[in-house]
């Protein structure tokens, strides 16, 4: 059974999702929620039920080092990636430095 849930970030859908992520229905079926980043805000925030290696080998749910520390303990990848913390914007930064200097 999925449990896949997309809503837009409000003060009332963020405090759903808490109320969520502590209800047993989730615990119960191992999901876990990640968001989503656009231009620095988060934008939507989706009930998945993969955590941990699984999740970071997901391209689509994969952030790299731009999961905040609350939300890699609610996935389950705490210790599983660096503590860094880079957001998208800096990671396509880094990225496109090094493409430039050819060591990419």
């Amino acid at each position: 059974m999925s449990c896949l849930i997309k809503t837009s970030i409000s003060p009332t859908a963020s405090a759903l999702l808490r109320v969520a992520a502590e209800s047993s229905m989730l615990k119960t079926q191992n999901c876990g929620i990640a968001s989503y980043i656009h231009g620095g805000q988060y934008m939507h925030a989706e009930v998945v039920r993969k955590k941990g290696k699984n999740l970071l080998s997901d391209p689509i749910f994969n952030k790299g080092l731009a999961f905040p520390p609350a939300e890699r303990d609610r996935l389950g990848i705490r210790g599983l990636i660096p503590t860094s913390l880079l957001s998208v914007e800096e990671q396509e930064r880094v990225i496109m430095e090094e493409y430039e200097l050819g060591w990419a």
